[in-house]
């Protein structure tokens, strides 16, 4: 999916499609730095589901692409992990982020 065609569909997507995008963009290579920014800003989102994939998706960003802003991310997931909801998925994609990136 290009950049021009994610971005046509995040302007007027549904929960379900910003999910499948977000996922289908972190399981590629390239423009990492994208990507994470993508993350990083659906992190914000008030959908439970929307910000489980986010977080995921940071993992699956460092695991593919073996690059990552490590500190960004770490804080702002550390801050995520504070919600029960996200616990289980922040420390994965912590741990993601420590194998993958080696920091």
């Amino acid at each position: 999916m290009s950049r021009n065609e994610a971005e046509r569909v995040f302007s007027n997507a549904s929960d379900y499609e910003i999910i499948e995008v977000v996922q289908r963009l972190a399981n590629t290579q390239g423009d990492w730095e994208w990507k994470q920014d993508i993350c990083l800003f659906y992190l914000g989102s008030t959908s439970v589901d929307i910000q489980r994939v986010s977080v995921r998706s940071l993992g699956d960003i460092a695991r593919i692409n073996r690059q990552i802003d490590v500190e960004r991310v770490r804080t702002v997931l550390k801050e995520a992990g504070r919600y029960q909801e996200l616990q289980g998925y922040v420390e994965d994609a912590l741990n993601d982020i420590k194998i993958f990136t080696k920091q």
